[in-house]
């Protein structure tokens, strides 16, 4: 995971969800955000999470990785193959 400084860490924290996406500027804040999401759902609950509950916490990482795949780059890799021919 990108370890990202302080003071970018304290920016993203106080965005609102809606905007969070906007705030960041590169892969690590990205990759920061995504787990800050994920670590802030465990906590919710109180005590320590069980394992099913961190493994359900990675089916909705790869759910949303695999969702992003289908929307975003499916389309985009077909339009190239088209461009450039298949492989």
């Amino acid at each position: 995971m990108p370890y990202i400084v302080q003071p970018k860490r304290d920016v993203l924290d106080e965005q609102p969800l809606s905007t969070l996406g906007a705030a960041c500027t590169d892969l690590g804040d990205l990759t920061y955000t995504f787990y800050k999401i994920a670590a802030d759902y465990t906590r919710h609950g109180g005590g320590s999470p069980s394992y099913e509950e961190r493994s359900m916490i990675m089916a909705a990482l790869e759910n949303t990785k695999l969702e992003f795949h289908r929307r975003f780059l499916v389309d985009y890799e077909n339009r190239k193959a088209l461009e450039n021919g298949d492989v």
